[in-house]
């Protein structure tokens, strides 16, 4: 499938197991290729990222003739984020505990209660999975044994999990915007 093809169909069909299949398997063909040397683990991880990078700024996307472009760019950033978790676990240091508490804006507040509010609606298995890859950095393996799944299974558990967190907080930012009578989202 070409990609402008998987462009118009997520569009048409956010959840086109096709077309996800066939971002997947190009974005799995570039990962590979620049990173296959750091691990397959790094690799899966980067696909797993990018493709949910992708499904929670689809909208963004500028169209088919600009599509393969787009996820270069996701891919890109998932390859930096993924290079530099690995660098962060080999220093091995705990930086939180010397860094100062920081007072969050109330926007950013708001927000923090959208994804709480989404993340406590996820099915279990789908919240554990998120929670695992987002707030422990885990990596697909351990959180296929947290799971006791594959890791291909865990990668999809994880992407399915952030594709319904994405369609919560859209929910939830529609209904404010349409008037929730002064209530915090």
């Amino acid at each position: 499938m070409e990609w402008s093809a998987i462009c118009t169909r997520l569009r048409a069909d956010p959840n086109d197991q096709m077309a996800w299949d066939a971002l997947s398997a190009y974005v799995r063909a570039l990962a590979r290729a620049r990173l296959l040397a750091r691990g397959e683990d790094i690799v899966e991880d980067v696909v797993a990222d990018t493709c949910a990078a992708v499904v929670l700024d689809l909208d963004a996307a500028h169209g088919p003739a600009t599509f393969r472009g787009f996820v270069i760019g996701k891919l890109l950033n998932a390859m930096k984020a993924a290079i530099r978790l690995a660098a962060d676990r080999r220093a091995s240091l705990d930086l939180a505990a010397d860094l100062p508490s920081v007072t969050t804006s109330d926007a950013f507040d708001a927000r923090l209660l959208v994804l709480d509010r989404c993340l406590e609606g996820l099915p279990e298995r789908d919240r554990r999975a998120v929670e695992l890859r987002y707030f422990q950095q885990a990596r697909a393996e351990h959180i296929a044994r947290e799971l006791q799944v594959s890791a291909v299974n865990a990668r999809r558990i994880v992407f399915n999990g952030v594709n319904r967190l994405r369609r919560c907080a859209q929910a939830a930012v529609g209904a404010s915007a349409a008037g929730s009578r002064g209530q915090p989202i």
